[in-house]
């Protein structure tokens, strides 16, 4: 959305090194490419996703946004996309143990806490998913102001509805697609279809602490949760 909002170009490290596609998704790709007819230009011309640790010094740029999801949906969502690249022949030793569900689990746990604890000093635009998706246009706005940027309603309006789940995969969320990498289900909590109280006892135990500065709360029992 704010590719299209401030009409930059997206770029993925990762995908841009191994030469392929960031999605799947035609509308995705045909409104992230910058320089869109008809539209201004904003004065930042891309837009860069890494799931990477910062560096030691960031000279490139100050406006950084760190987007943090529930470590038991992170879990679950990545359990299926290794079930898939396995599927299609990605042999890796690394992914072996995150074909068992209980060891993949665990294990996106502890990366969850290593990577939030990475970037807990840098200074950034936190933004919790779950918001993004209850809220989006107050959490888009509030990234615009904070980057003192005036974008005209309309716009944003329209970036929403432009990448929506629905326009962009053809299907409703919570519609599961095992087979799809990119947007398997689309859906919040859905680590209650997974998880056994067990399950959140450990991720408690494991990343409760960094969860809770994320801005989720533990119930004591079964529950991280979003603060309202």
């Amino acid at each position: 959305m704010l590719c299209y909002i401030l009409n930059a170009r997206f770029i993925e490290p990762y995908a841009l090194m191994g030469g392929i596609k960031y999605s799947i998704s035609d509308v995705i790709e045909k409104n992230t490419k910058g320089r869109l007819k008809g539209r201004e230009n904003s004065r930042y011309s891309i837009v860069v996703k890494t799931h990477s640790h910062p560096a030691q010094q960031i000279d490139l740029t100050k406006s950084i946004i760190y987007l943090t999801r529930d470590p038991r949906d992170v879990a679950v969502s990545y359990y299926y996309m290794v079930r898939n690249a396995i599927k299609k022949g990605k042999i890796d030793r690394k992914l072996i143990f995150h074909m068992i569900p209980f060891l993949s689990f665990i294990i996106t746990a502890f990366s969850w806490r290593k990577h939030f604890r990475s970037w807990q000093n840098v200074p950034s635009f936190r933004v919790r998913y779950e918001d993004l998706r209850t809220n989006t246009f107050e959490v888009i706005t509030s990234i615009l102001t904070n980057f003192e940027l005036d974008i005209n309603k309309e716009t944003v309006l329209e970036s929403i509805d432009i990448f929506s789940f629905e326009n962009c995969y053809g299907r409703k969320r919570g519609d599961e697609d095992v087979n799809n990498p990119e947007a398997r289900k689309g859906q919040i909590g859905d680590y209650r279809n997974h998880f056994t109280k067990l399950h959140n006892i450990i991720f408690w135990m494991i990343c409760g602490k960094e969860a809770k500065l994320a801005g989720y709360q533990f119930d004591g029992s079964t529950s991280i949760e979003p603060k309202n």
